[in-house]
């Protein structure tokens, strides 16, 4: 099965989320902004199994694009900015599976995926947390989950 990420390409944030889904799922790494969104999505071939969108910040006008993808193929989407609540709840409803930390994550989704220790060899992590205090669980999908307990990242396999 073909596993494809759309990431965006022109922060950290977005090559760090590449890089794992690379590393973890062998999948294909398509970069892309915001200026070029619409070509990229509509440049997914029809052979993909799996759609992993990282880092993007999806707005309303996409919808139709996404779900001319999501009739053919899982679409996931992990990410850390705001989305409007009745295009969120479109997703929801065609099958979009959604892991959004917002507001419960640390400040940089890149802070946290170099500190969840999402290798599958690494189990948690002892590098300078995030300065957050709260307590958060985030199910990623292929059953992972990262948890942060105020002062660590815990990484471990959900299944």
């Amino acid at each position: 099965m073909k596993v494809v990420n759309i990431t965006h390409g022109d922060d950290s944030d977005g090559l760090v989320c590449g890089a794992l889904m690379r590393r973890l799922f062998d999948a294909e790494v398509m970069l892309a902004n915001y200026d070029n969104l619409e070509e990229v999505l509509d440049g997914v071939d029809w052979q993909v199994g799996e759609l992993y969108i990282t880092d993007l910040n999806l707005r309303p006008a996409l919808l139709d694009r996404i779900l001319r993808i999501r009739a053919r193929t899982p679409i996931h989407v992990i990410d850390h900015h705001p989305m409007a609540p009745k295009f969120r709840e479109a997703l929801t409803r065609a099958g979009v599976e959604l892991t959004l930390t917002i507001g419960t994550a640390p400040p940089s989704s890149s802070t946290a995926a170099s500190e969840t220790g999402l290798n599958p060899r690494r189990r948690g992590s002892r590098r300078t947390p995030p300065s957050r205090t709260s307590s958060t669980t985030v199910q990623w999908p292929h059953g992972y989950s990262m948890a942060w307990t105020g002062s660590s990242w815990n990484t471990r396999p959900s299944y």
